[in-house]
């Protein structure tokens, strides 16, 4: 994997006739500075939108929101605040907030999508029995590379089995076996 690979399959994509190409980092790994370097070669190479869809498990999420704005980013996925950061998308408010009147303005009414936040804020309430302890912002998601949801689904898979106690060790011998079976891709 790298930039020449993705601007390469990024070409491939558009050459089928893409509208768009979507960054999707679903665990929240990418990098602030490896974000700017890879929209800046593929807003170069490819005459389409570049869409970014990040999580903020590793707690740089809005970070590498920004630089890839400025590389020329056209589409970044957010989710209100009483829904997103942690394994969630970077909250819509922020978003708004650090790109307001800069070049990147996203011209949304941040009075408006607060309005959207309170009424999310209490419909989240009704689920909380539902809710993961591992959703919050970890960053051991750098060394497991285990999606948010991934990270949740497993939590419940350890509760059911009376093993939740014992969420740390495996958090620490994913990447051992991933190693050992050649890196297969974790998805939700």
């Amino acid at each position: 994997h790298g930039v020449k690979t993705f601007v390469t399959l990024a070409r491939e994509l558009c050459a089928l006739g893409c509208d768009t190409i979507c960054i999707k980092d679903m665990a929240g790994l990418l990098t602030p500075y490896a974000a700017q370097e890879l929209v800046a070669a593929l807003t170069a190479a490819v005459p389409v939108p570049i869409h970014l869809h990040c999580h903020c498990t590793a707690g740089q999420a809005e970070m590498v929101y920004l630089k890839a704005a400025e590389a020329g980013a056209a589409i970044l996925d957010v989710a209100v605040s009483a829904l997103g950061g942690g394994t969630s998308q970077p909250a819509t408010e922020s978003i708004v907030a650090a790109l307001a009147g800069s070049p990147y303005d996203t011209g949304l009414d941040l009075a408006r999508v607060e309005e959207v936040t309170a009424y999310f804020k209490d419909v989240r309430k009704k689920y909380a029995k539902f809710e993961s302890a591992y959703t919050g912002v970890d960053s051991r998601v750098m060394s497991n590379q285990i999606p948010g949801g991934m990270v949740s689904n497993l939590a419940s898979q350890l509760r059911d089995q009376d093993a939740l106690d014992r969420m740390d060790e495996v958090l620490a011998e994913v990447p051992r076996v991933r190693a050992e079976m050649g890196y297969p891709p974790l998805v939700t």
